[in-house]
């Protein structure tokens, strides 16, 4: 069959016509009928094996038995190859045998969909046995075999519904395109567990079939092998003044990762401080990088969430709704913050508002005031479609007076939209039965590695050889107010009175790396602290030690005390936070009363225990096949994705 295509007036006759139809504007596609793209008018005949026909830009398609652009629908007048939907405005496309019954299994024998420049959402794809490569659907409906063999790229299925092959493999909100962003990430950038969440979780998403991208600093001696600069001389404008940025992307696991390059902001001895003292333009370095995450959104991913994390991103969500609300390729796109530690919110003077380029008016008790300073997590917090922090406990806690740090009124006003997802961990990195850092591998089947790595780690630190048959706390921490380590203080006398050793790696503020030096000063023949970090020794303590010490006051997730599961060393932990929500009584040791005497009394608890070395091992062994994968905790976001999009 021929194919007639009137546009304006004017008629081209002739076989099936290759290359694209263009449809833009506001239109329909109805099989053999009119097409009304305001005052032009297009008449589209049936195509029946059209070659390399393209539709841009249509609001909806149906196709009927005749096979309107076969090439498309693969249907009735000949086995058209080559069509595909270009660019993906698309409202709704209705395959053969469902312009009628949207749930019918069509038989339009394949569709490709690929996104172009913009990728604009679509709405449906009804009726077609398979589907392919882009197109942001909100759902998939009917069909033989919609999932099986199809490859889905950069694109986002909300909702798979009906036909006999449907929605095999794919969960709702299985398919987003995400880009997030934060001050570090490893293995690029690291000060602590954020870049742990940076590094793995977008990688753990792509597994799942979202399409992943990372935005943070371009620091000084950030050129990793493989890097490529991808946008040149991206200007932002922070209060009339214009700053140079240039982009680089690095894909990695799948995930891209991209680094935006202001030396005069990043270019820098520290991440955020130098000589223990906080740079005083961190509020607009970071207003730099939220800038430039969202130049990336508008001209190079086009996501459909935008996940900020933590004070340092939290102007991203802040900018969008107000300098970008109307911007057509930024308005739709839906915003999730992360709360990694509600303690560090970002507060700074008032005087900086207008360097940051913020209008007045949002300096209310109802967006960015706070106490007369400015507060960027809160206006991130009232900003975003949706809150999560890092573990369900810690979202309950910090909607409390006791842990909300000032925001947990505003916090229980969005509690509809606030939820704990577990922080996972990178099991490729801390598994006893490959971990590189040992001298002795084990796991839950043969635990004889475990003390070959305990007589490693004693014989290290200068230990005798009575030190061996003693049970040994091991602790790898910040020294710091939060991790609850003055509780020590009153009771190391009286801990030391136990048959026990204590071994301790980590830094932070004096008065608690003083604590450890005190106690080992007065107790050297059973304790040691190394004062800095090594990443070794940190393996070593948790492979080599008998039981894990983490007494924080708040915790929003915590991973050591998931890495000593998984290691046989069962932690014993205050119940807060993300520490209520890993370990139970059968796995490790719990006390919720903030003291020295709960604290005392839980140590002398887990040390009597494993004295009773069979039900100590089982203790071992359940932990160590404890799950908290960050597999697991992608698919929570994924879900989450999903409804956040309407799915």
């Amino acid at each position: 069959m021929g194919g007639r295509v009137q546009r304006n007036g004017v008629t081209a006759d002739g076989g099936a016509p290759r290359g694209v139809v263009d449809l833009a504007g506001d239109c329909r596609v109805v099989g053999g009928g009119c097409v009304f793209a305001g005052a032009i008018q297009y008449l589209v005949d049936g195509f029946g094996g059209a070659v390399g026909v393209c539709i841009w830009s249509v609001n909806e398609y149906r196709g009927d038995d005749r096979g309107v652009l076969a090439g498309v629908s693969g249907r009735a007048n000949g086995a058209g190859t080559g069509g595909c939907f270009d660019d993906g405005i698309v409202d709704a496309i209705w395959g053969v045998d469902a312009a009628v019954d949207p749930s019918g299994a069509g038989t339009g024998g394949g569709v490709r969909v690929v996104c172009g420049d913009d990728g604009d959402a679509d709405a449906a794809i009804y009726g077609f046995d398979d589907v392919g490569e882009c197109g942001n659907w909100d759902a998939v409906r009917g069909g033989g075999g919609v999932r099986d063999g199809v490859e889905f790229v950069s694109g986002r299925v909300l909702g798979i519904v009906g036909g006999t092959g449907a929605g095999t493999g794919y969960d709702e909100g299985s398919m987003a395109k995400v880009m997030m962003v934060a001050s570090e990430a490893a293995p690029f950038a690291k000060t602590g567990g954020l870049a742990d969440v940076l590094g793995a979780l977008p990688a753990a998403m792509v597994r799942l079939g979202v399409s992943a991208s990372v935005v943070i600093p371009k620091y000084r001696g950030l050129h990793p092998p493989g890097v490529e600069l991808v946008l040149e001389n991206m200007p932002v404008f922070i209060n009339h003044f214009r700053h140079r940025t240039d982009i680089w992307r690095l894909d990695r696991d799948g995930v891209r990762f991209y680094f935006v390059e202001a030396p005069w902001f990043f270019d820098r001895d520290g991440v955020y401080s130098s000589y223990g003292n906080d740079y005083i333009d961190n509020h607009l370095r970071f207003a730099v990088l939220s800038l430039a995450a969202l130049g990336i959104a508008r001209q190079i991913e086009h996501p459909d969430i935008l996940h900020s994390h933590d004070w340092q991103a939290a102007l991203a969500p802040i900018y969008a709704k107000s300098w970008f609300a109307h911007d057509p390729r930024l308005a739709a796109m839906k915003h999730v913050f992360t709360i990694h530690n509600l303690g560090y919110q970002g507060r700074f003077e008032k005087k900086i508002l207008w360097e940051l380029g913020l209008d007045g008016s949002q300096f209310n008790q109802e967006e960015l005031e706070y106490f007369g300073d400015l507060n960027l997590m809160k206006g991130a917090i009232v900003a975003a479609d949706f809150i999560t922090t890092v573990s369900p406990t810690y979202a309950r806690e910090i909607q409390t007076e006791e842990h909300g740090f000032g925001l947990d009124g505003l916090l229980r006003a969005r509690s509809g939209q606030l939820t704990g997802i577990l922080n996972g961990v990178d099991y490729a990195e801390w598994d006893p039965a490959t971990d590189r850092h040992l001298p002795a591998h084990f796991d839950a089947s043969n635990l004889e590695g475990k003390a070959e790595c305990k007589r490693a780690l004693l014989d290290a630190l200068g230990f005798g050889a009575e030190a061996h048959d003693r049970p040994l706390i091991g602790v790898v921490s910040r020294f710091a107010e939060q991790k609850g380590f003055d509780l020590l203080e009153p009771i190391g006398d009286e801990l030391m009175k136990e048959d026990v050793t204590l071994i301790a790696l980590g830094s932070g503020e004096p008065h608690y790396e003083w604590i450890f030096h005190d106690l080992t000063e007065r107790h050297h023949d059973k304790v040691r602290v190394w004062h800095g970090y090594n990443n070794g020794l940190a393996h070593l303590i948790e492979a080599g030690s008998d039981m894990f010490l983490m007494p924080s006051r708040y915790e929003p997730c915590g991973l050591n005390q998931i890495y000593s599961l998984k290691y046989g060393t069962p932690p014993v932990v205050r119940a807060t936070g993300g520490l209520a929500d890993t370990i139970e009584e059968s796995t490790g040791f719990k006390f919720g009363e903030n003291s020295p005497a709960a604290l005392l009394s839980t140590l002398r608890h887990a040390l009597q225990c494993w004295r009773d070395r069979a039900a100590w091992q089982e203790r071992m062994r359940l932990g160590m096949s404890k799950d908290f994968s960050w597999d697991r905790s992608a698919a929570e976001y994924g879900a989450l994705y999903g409804r956040l999009l309407g799915g």
